[in-house]
């Protein structure tokens, strides 16, 4: 059976899809998915770092420039974010797929698949705190999505922050989605898959938090 690869339908039908995903034999409309997402990241990327997010530190050491030479510095630093953006996503979409894949052993363009869903949901909170941000000044560790809040709340380690506000709604659904396929493909038990998706995700999150982390640290 063939199966064409829908992001939408792959969201909301999970059971249906997933069950359709373990038995195809062909899959089609995977690489073009793949590119929509490449496209619409570096939009979402660029469109955030012309905003400014994320770069109010790096601004401030700007003000001693002229105009012509903040504007460049601005552009610069977007384009790095752009770049960035792309090295998180094939990160996410080709390690995390092989990873599955060791411990999975099912097709690796299956697995694929459940990565495109899974940084689908990445890039919708990420389209989501942009508003957020510019209106209400929210930076990432305050959104209110994430533990970031409550962490702020209970103790001044920054490191702690950064590591709960690694911890969203839209992260969980993450890990459910893959959770939910990934038990139905590969047909081992949910308590082994569960493991191995949490096992990846806390060492995304520690290398995430980590990062932020450091960043601030050197600016600082």
């Amino acid at each position: 059976m063939d199966f064409y690869a829908r992001i939408i339908r792959g969201l909301k039908e999970i059971n249906t899809v997933s069950y359709e995903l373990q038995t195809a034999e062909k899959m089609t409309g995977l690489f073009k998915k793949i590119i929509y997402l490449f496209l619409i990241a570096t939009i979402v990327f660029a469109i955030s770092s012309l905003l400014g997010i994320g770069n109010e530190m790096v601004s401030k050491e700007l003000i001693e420039y002229d105009r012509s030479d903040f504007e460049l510095n601005k552009l610069l630093f977007a384009s790095g974010q752009v770049i960035w953006g792309w090295v998180f996503f094939s990160l996410h979409l080709f390690l995390v797929s092989l990873y599955f894949y060791v411990f999975s052993d099912v097709d690796y363009h299956k697995l694929l698949y459940i990565q495109v869903l899974a940084m689908t949901i990445l890039l919708i909170e990420k389209i989501v705190i942009i508003p957020m941000q510019i209106y209400f000044g929210l930076p990432p560790l305050s959104s209110i999505f994430s533990l970031g809040i409550m962490a702020q709340t209970i103790t001044s380690k920054k490191i702690i922050h950064y590591f709960l506000a690694e911890i969203s709604l839209f992260k969980i659904w993450m890990i459910y989605i893959q959770y939910k396929y990934l038990t139905v493909i590969s047909g081992k038990s949910g308590r082994y898959i569960i493991m191995v998706v949490l096992g990846i995700y806390l060492i995304i999150l520690i290398i995430s938090a980590l990062t932020a982390y450091w960043h601030l640290e050197n600016l600082v």
